[in-house]
């Protein structure tokens, strides 16, 4: 039982570093959209 119990802790560490991954690559994609908008929205403006 005491074996099973670590298996389970150590599955929910990794799903949880697996959803921290996942939250920080949304953040970074975010974020790259964001600037991507703001360089467009600047050589727009050259533009005119």
């Amino acid at each position: 039982q005491l074996r099973k119990d670590l298996k389970n802790k150590e599955d929910a560490i990794a799903a949880r570093a697996l959803l921290g991954m996942l939250a920080t690559d949304i953040e970074h994609q975010k974020g790259a959209i964001e600037y991507d908008l703001n360089v467009a929205a600047q050589q727009f403006s050259k533009l005119f």
